[in-house]
């Protein structure tokens, strides 16, 4: 018997969005220590990362007691990484560089 997707006790590890805020996170800790000098900012967006990812895991450990929790804690995990996603425009933006386009190679490489 296989188990489900989505266990009354969590199962964040299987979710797609955890994975992909764990890759986030992991990231973005390599890119501040090696780009981002400011120390507060560097905080800023290491901790918006981390919040990101730990919300969308403790989100999923709350669902078997409370769907609303476990909706607010997605919500704030979205929340955490918009503030990130804004944290990276900004230094592309200041850094003098321009955003890649959809179809720009670079974009499609990635």
């Amino acid at each position: 018997m296989t188990e489900p997707l989505f266990s009354k006790r969590g199962g964040y590890r299987k979710l797609d969005s955890f994975m992909l805020a764990t890759i986030i996170y992991y990231t973005t800790v390599e890119f501040c220590r090696a780009y981002i000098t400011s120390g507060r900012q560097q905080e800023q967006m290491i901790q918006a990362a981390r919040s990101g990812r730990q919300n969308i895991a403790e989100g999923s450990e709350r669902s078997a007691t409370s769907s609303e929790t476990e909706i607010k804690l997605t919500d704030v995990a979205r929340a955490s990484l918009a503030e990130l996603q804004l944290d990276y425009e900004d230094f592309i933006n200041l850094s003098g560089h321009r955003p890649w386009q959809d179809d720009a190679p670079e974009s499609v490489a990635l």
